[in-house]
């Protein structure tokens, strides 16, 4: 059974960490339908309860045992806890994706993207 995770940070394309990616089927560009805050800090973080701006990424449709992979990788619960939300696709689908929403205390170092787009900050 296939999955959408909605990707905003690390698995984005062009970030360390996408290859975990490769081989599956990108979706396309997409942004959350509500808002919540996106930082960077040591990582790029999405904070759910902060209603800040929609945030922008990629979705991509995943094998439940990449999603397991996913999972250790994001250290989800524990750090990070995946929840499924309204995603819009560019092609203006919407769809149901995973996305990873930060569960620890924001640090003072970590910088607010008040427009929600880890590519376009800046």
């Amino acid at each position: 059974m296939s999955q959408f995770v909605f990707a905003y940070g690390t698995l984005r394309q062009g970030f360390m960490y996408h290859a975990y990616l490769s081989g599956t089927h990108f979706l396309g560009g997409a942004r959350t339908e509500n808002a919540y805050a996106l930082y960077r800090g040591e990582y790029p973080l999405v904070v759910r309860d902060e209603c800040v701006s929609p945030i922008m990424g990629e979705v991509y449709e995943v094998s439940d045992g990449l999603l397991t992979m996913l999972d250790a990788l994001e250290e989800h619960p524990r750090v990070y806890c995946r929840e499924q939300v309204p995603v819009r696709l560019d092609s203006g689908r919407l769809v149901r994706a995973w996305v990873y929403f930060y569960v620890l205390k924001v640090q003072e170092t970590d910088r607010l993207i008040p427009g929600g787009d880890l590519h376009g900050e800046g």
